[in-house]
């Protein structure tokens, strides 16, 4: 399973938009995880929080 960090562009393995983690939260004694995402749709922003095995990193890299 990837390890994701706060910063990185995901997307949903189903498609959708790009998406920015804002945080992760893992479950003690358990490997499963939960990500905070962030996107904007025009000028609003939007935030949901995940599971992990629903994400795959972004095909494109962002320069720094």
């Amino acid at each position: 399973m990837h390890s994701f960090q706060a910063g990185e562009v995901v997307c949903l393995k189903s498609g959708g938009p790009d998406m920015t983690i804002e945080s992760v939260q893992s479950n003690p004694g358990s490997d499963i995880a939960n990500v905070t995402c962030v996107w904007f749709v025009e000028k609003t922003l939007y935030r949901t929080t995940l599971p992990v095995s629903a994400l795959t990193s972004a095909l494109w890299p962002i320069a720094a």
